[in-house]
């Protein structure tokens, strides 16, 4: 994907787990909310990639332009 088509979009990514593709897109996109069912794939994305975030609900996680549901 060309990052000029991504710039200040909102992405979607389903069943993303600790794909490498979140960091690449949060790099041109406005937004990118992912979808993983597996809490453990949420949490290991983020540590993995040395991003802080928080949860304003048990369901959600966010740091800077990413969400991950």
């Amino acid at each position: 994907m060309n990052p000029d088509e991504i710039e200040g979009t909102t992405i979607l990514v389903p069943l993303c787990g600790k794909t490498v593709d979140m960091m690449y897109l949060s790099q041109y996109a406005n937004k990118v909310i992912g979808v993983e069912l597996v809490e453990e794939g949420i949490v290991q994305f983020f540590n993995e990639n040395n991003l802080t975030y928080w949860q304003p609900d048990s369901e959600t996680y966010i740091s800077g332009n990413i969400t991950i549901l």
